[in-house]
């Protein structure tokens, strides 16, 4: 009987040892479950904030894409005109060429210059030329290149003679 009141002793202390732990992880549930919805509703909030910063930040590079396309567009020569002829003097030598030929490579210099936007701030002689104050040696080599990649779209680049690179480098 002692051993029995020793067994039923340690039992008791065995029980409320078990008691008081269950006790304590339902507690410690119950804490994670209210930490766990706060923390859902802090990412629910965080998530919503990006997805309007996103939304946002989407608008205003739609907007700006806009505008680069407008203004791409404007430097763009059209499709209209493109076999016009057009003669320009460079530094007193004549040449001719079709716009077509300066379409080849949007973008360029050539492209914007001889745009509808662009080619009436051209200067013209007394016989309606274009007038440019370049090297007419580069220039001649980029406008037979250019009529050379009509033909032969891959066509290598032309040789630059070492006199003119400056000048030819100024131009491109």
């Amino acid at each position: 009987s002692e051993n029995e009141a020793i067994i039923e002793s340690t039992f008791r202390r065995l029980l409320a040892a078990i008691e008081s732990e269950r006790e304590s992880l339902r507690s410690t549930a119950q804490d994670l479950e209210v930490v766990k919805l706060s923390t859902g509703d802090e990412l629910e909030q965080m998530k919503s904030r990006t997805e309007e910063w996103c939304y946002a930040q989407r608008q205003t590079i739609d907007s700006q894409w806009r505008q680069v396309q407008e203004v791409t567009d404007r430097m763009r020569v059209t499709e209209d005109g493109q076999n016009d002829e057009i003669t320009v003097s460079v530094s007193g030598e004549i040449f001719t060429f079709s716009k077509r030929c300066v379409m080849k490579v949007e973008g360029s210099l050539f492209n914007m210059m001889f745009s509808p936007q662009h080619i009436g701030n051209l200067p013209k002689d007394h016989a309606g030329r274009y007038v440019l104050d370049w090297n007419p040696k580069c220039f001649k080599l980029i406008i037979d290149h250019l009529q050379y990649l009509e033909r032969q779209p891959s066509a290598p680049l032309p040789r630059i003679p070492k006199e003119e690179k400056m000048n030819f480098d100024v131009l491109v």
